[in-house]
């Protein structure tokens, strides 16, 4: 088997590698496949799908993704050679930090590459949607005046300049707004709903505001505030995954995240 460029020929094959305790992947790699700053491998057994990966490039950070073996082809070296092959991508692009979250399966392949635990994220859930009302005069929708203010947001959590990302998201955003300053945000449409805030009132507000919509989310460790709001209103843990750096650090502020973007971008 060869490593060769992923196609969008191959999206049918998706689901064959789909691991069980994940989203739907092929949305993932339709988006994937339709951007320039997303590359794409794959490994193929003549004409079977077995292995794909996704490096995202963000100027000088990259982030590898979707990294998924099939299970009949495990334990065959493929994890790592995928890797291998994204983290050259990575140099190509000049990349001096390359970022990823790693499930169980993937973490001791990461650590053979040279990458270092950084963080944890604690997946919770539960039975039904936050069903209180969400009545807060600071929540407000997007508007062009506040943008600045959320990419300066964004780059204090995530340690990362991505604002052509998020302006792709901007138009359908929840903010919190106190005296014309954005204090947190929501993008519903980016991943798994991105919220970030800079203080608890604001933090939690746009966090019950998300959970009306998604009974799932996902949260850092650090963030000791939204941890808590999760145990005390009965969601249940069920899946962990770990932040994971090789290169420069970018120092983010995981602290200041209420819900990850998803598993592609921490």
């Amino acid at each position: 088997m060869k490593i060769e460029p992923l196609l969008k020929s191959d999206i049918d094959s998706l689901p064959e590698l789909q691991p069980a305790d994940w989203n739907d992947i092929v949305p993932a790699f339709k988006y994937h496949l339709s951007n320039s700053f997303s590359h794409g491998v794959k490994f193929s057994d003549g004409t079977k799908l077995v292995a794909v990966g996704v490096a995202i490039i963000h100027g000088p950070v990259a982030w590898l993704a979707q990294i998924i073996v099939h299970p009949d082809y495990r334990s065959k070296g493929l994890g790592y050679q995928l890797t291998n092959e994204l983290l050259i991508i990575a140099e190509k692009f000049n990349c001096s930090t390359v970022l990823l979250v790693a499930t169980p399966l993937g973490y001791p392949v990461y650590l053979k590459h040279g990458f270092i635990a950084e963080e944890t994220y604690t997946f919770y859930r539960s039975a039904k949607l936050w069903n209180e009302a969400v009545e807060n005069p600071y929540l407000k929708p997007y508007s062009k005046t506040f943008r600045q203010q959320i990419q300066l947001l964004d780059f204090k959590a995530s340690g990362e300049n991505r604002n052509f990302r998020l302006d792709e998201f901007l138009d359908d955003a929840v903010l919190y707004v106190e005296s014309n300053v954005v204090k947190g945000y929501f993008l519903p449409g980016f991943g798994e709903g991105l919220v970030v805030a800079s203080e608890k009132e604001a933090g939690l507000a746009l966090l019950k505001h998300r959970l009306q919509f998604k009974n799932e989310v996902v949260i850092p460790d650090l963030n000791l505030i939204a941890t808590q709001f999760m145990i005390d209103n009965g969601y249940t843990v069920f899946r962990t995954a770990v932040r994971m750096r090789k290169g420069n650090p970018v120092h983010p502020n995981l602290s200041l995240v209420y819900a990850r973007v998803s598993g592609q971008i921490g």
